[in-house]
């Protein structure tokens, strides 16, 4: 296996190819049964990321037919609820690079923060977004991961240069209020998975 490397020399999970032949990184994977048995199954919850690759390389790298945002400045720090490039596919089939609003509204019960992540695939309340016309690619150049004990912020990237890489995401459009605009919002979230062992310490 060939491991990317976190920003503070800590490894982190492999690197492939999809189907399409586009590169991705995959954070995840199954830890062994020494940290599964300590810990119980943990997740990287992703709040912060940044996104400082260029627009000339998100339209090569991801082969960008449209592009709805021309110049789009460096992002060194994007929140929830705040807009950030994502790549999907435009009614008529082609890749399109366009802004959205990062965070699905919570299901009821759950408060009224947007939700970031998705960890359970399975669960229906997230079932009919995750059709092939709503599935996407988040760019990003890294992403942050909030230690408990201390409680420090620890940035993970490909390696010390930051290059692009994308999340799996999923979009959907949303009719209400966000950040004092009430409209429709087109809306993203990540799709993540348990943190392997080589991030499994920063979790911990």
């Amino acid at each position: 296996e060939s491991w990317n490397y976190q920003l503070t020399n800590s490894r982190l999970g492999p690197r492939g190819r999809s189907r399409d032949g586009l590169e991705f990184i995959r954070f995840g994977g199954r830890q062994g049964r020494d940290v599964t048995a300590a810990s119980g199954v943990r997740y990287f919850m992703i709040n912060v990321y940044s996104m400082t690759a260029s627009p000339e390389a998100m339209r090569r790298v991801f082969r960008v037919a449209i592009d709805h945002l021309g110049d789009q400045p460096p992002l060194p720090g994007i929140s929830r609820d705040q807009l950030a490039p994502v790549v999907r596919l435009s009614p008529t089939g082609e890749r399109e690079l366009i802004a959205m609003r990062w965070g699905f509204p919570a299901p009821p019960g759950i408060g009224a923060r947007p939700i970031a992540n998705i960890r359970n695939a399975l669960n229906s309340t997230w079932r009919p977004w995750l059709n092939k016309e709503f599935r996407c690619l988040v760019p990003a150049t890294s992403f942050c991961y909030y230690g408990d004990q201390p409680k420090l912020p620890h940035w993970f990237a490909i390696d010390e240069t930051r290059p692009l890489f994308a999340f799996a995401g999923i979009w959907r459009p949303w009719v209400g209020r966000r950040k004092n605009e009430t409209k429709e919002h087109l809306l993203f979230r990540f799709l993540t998975t348990e943190a392997n062992k080589r991030g499994i310490w920063v979790i911990q």
